[in-house]
């Protein structure tokens, strides 16, 4: 951090609560990529947690929610007679 003084400001003040930059990405893009790197990291490993957790909640909505149809016992009964052509 003593090599990048100019950039220990913005991260200063977004961690320390007094204006909300965190809620704000676009600062990273004038970090240096060093600095920038954790945040990076944190949000991507934020959205797999994210991204598995909705998924594991969908899976176990479909398997409660979805209603099971039995299938047919037996095989429907072709007609005795050919379908009449269609009356123009």
């Amino acid at each position: 951090m003593a090599q990048h003084r100019e950039q220990t400001e913005p991260l200063r003040l977004a961690s320390d609560g007094a204006q909300s930059a965190l809620d704000n990405t676009a600062f990273l893009q004038h970090l240096h990529p060093v600095l920038a790197r954790p945040f990076r990291q944190g949000f991507t490993s934020a959205l797999d947690i994210a991204f598995l957790t909705a998924a594991a909640v969908m899976a176990a909505a479909l398997a409660l929610l979805i209603r099971e149809l039995p299938l047919r016992t037996t095989i429907a009964a072709a007609p005795a007679t050919p379908a009449e052509p269609a009356r123009q």
